[in-house]
Protein backbone atom coordinates (compact mmCIF):
# COMPACT_ATOMS: atom_id res chain seq x y z
CA UNK A 1 0.00 0.00 0.00
CA UNK A 2 0.94 3.39 -0.80
CA UNK A 3 -0.98 5.26 2.37
CA UNK A 4 -0.12 4.23 5.59
CA UNK A 5 -3.17 3.54 7.92
CA UNK A 6 -4.26 6.07 10.34
CA UNK A 7 -4.66 4.90 13.54
CA UNK A 8 -7.67 5.92 15.85
CA UNK A 9 -6.76 8.44 18.47
CA UNK A 10 -8.52 9.44 22.08
CA UNK A 11 -10.54 12.48 22.23
CA UNK A 12 -9.92 13.67 25.75
CA UNK A 13 -12.28 15.59 27.01
CA UNK A 14 -11.35 17.69 30.26
CA UNK A 15 -13.53 17.52 33.17
CA UNK A 16 -14.47 20.83 33.20
CA UNK A 17 -15.52 20.60 29.80
CA UNK A 18 -17.56 18.08 30.26
CA UNK A 19 -19.30 19.50 33.09
CA UNK A 20 -20.06 22.24 31.01
CA UNK A 21 -20.95 20.44 27.87
CA UNK A 22 -23.57 18.51 30.99
CA UNK A 23 -25.24 21.61 32.23
CA UNK A 24 -25.91 22.95 28.66
CA UNK A 25 -27.79 19.32 28.04
CA UNK A 26 -29.29 19.59 31.34
CA UNK A 27 -30.55 23.33 30.69
CA UNK A 28 -32.09 22.16 27.15
CA UNK A 29 -33.47 19.09 28.96
CA UNK A 30 -35.40 21.56 31.37
CA UNK A 31 -36.07 24.14 28.60
CA UNK A 32 -37.98 21.27 26.48
CA UNK A 33 -39.54 19.94 29.97
CA UNK A 34 -40.87 23.41 31.09
CA UNK A 35 -42.13 23.51 27.63
CA UNK A 36 -44.07 20.52 27.58
CA UNK A 37 -45.63 21.70 30.76
CA UNK A 38 -46.28 24.82 29.09
CA UNK A 39 -48.51 23.22 26.64
CA UNK A 40 -50.08 21.00 28.80
CA UNK A 41 -51.46 23.68 30.98
CA UNK A 42 -52.37 26.02 28.18
CA UNK A 43 -53.91 23.45 26.13
CA UNK A 44 -55.69 22.07 29.13
CA UNK A 45 -55.08 18.25 28.30
CA UNK A 46 -54.21 15.38 30.66
CA UNK A 47 -50.80 15.39 32.76
CA UNK A 48 -50.10 11.89 32.14
CA UNK A 49 -48.79 14.04 28.44
CA UNK A 50 -46.19 14.39 30.74
CA UNK A 51 -45.09 10.66 30.76
CA UNK A 52 -46.48 10.24 27.15
CA UNK A 53 -44.43 12.65 25.08
CA UNK A 54 -41.09 12.13 26.65
CA UNK A 55 -39.99 11.22 22.80
CA UNK A 56 -40.96 14.59 21.88
CA UNK A 57 -39.13 16.09 24.92
CA UNK A 58 -35.85 14.17 24.06
CA UNK A 59 -36.28 14.71 20.59
CA UNK A 60 -36.69 18.74 21.20
CA UNK A 61 -33.66 18.37 23.87
CA UNK A 62 -31.63 17.12 21.15
CA UNK A 63 -32.39 19.78 18.38
CA UNK A 64 -31.82 22.67 20.75
CA UNK A 65 -28.69 21.03 22.32
CA UNK A 66 -27.65 21.04 18.58
CA UNK A 67 -28.51 24.72 18.06
CA UNK A 68 -27.04 25.91 20.74
CA UNK A 69 -23.30 23.79 19.06
CA UNK A 70 -23.99 25.54 16.40
CA UNK A 71 -24.54 29.07 17.21
CA UNK A 72 -21.43 28.38 19.57
CA UNK A 73 -19.68 26.92 16.22
CA UNK A 74 -19.98 29.87 14.66
CA UNK A 75 -19.26 32.10 17.30
CA UNK A 76 -16.07 30.87 17.60
CA UNK A 77 -15.56 31.04 14.06
CA UNK A 78 -16.48 34.49 13.51
CA UNK A 79 -14.01 35.43 16.54
CA UNK A 80 -11.18 33.81 14.80
CA UNK A 81 -12.15 35.66 11.68
CA UNK A 82 -12.20 38.68 13.11
CA UNK A 83 -8.55 37.56 14.83
CA UNK A 84 -7.37 37.13 11.88
CA UNK A 85 -8.28 40.29 10.67
CA UNK A 86 -6.97 42.67 13.29
CA UNK A 87 -3.70 40.88 12.80
CA UNK A 88 -3.30 41.62 9.11
CA UNK A 89 -0.47 44.19 8.46
CA UNK A 90 -1.22 47.55 6.62
CA UNK A 91 -3.02 46.01 3.76
CA UNK A 92 -2.38 48.14 0.74
CA UNK A 93 -1.39 50.90 2.60
CA UNK A 94 2.42 52.72 2.44
CA UNK A 95 3.52 53.19 5.76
Amino acid sequence: MAWKLLRMRKIVLPLPDLRKESFILLGCALFACALNVYAIVAFKTPWTELVTSWPWVLGLTIVSYGVLCACRIFKCGVLYVKKIIIRQPNLGRKS
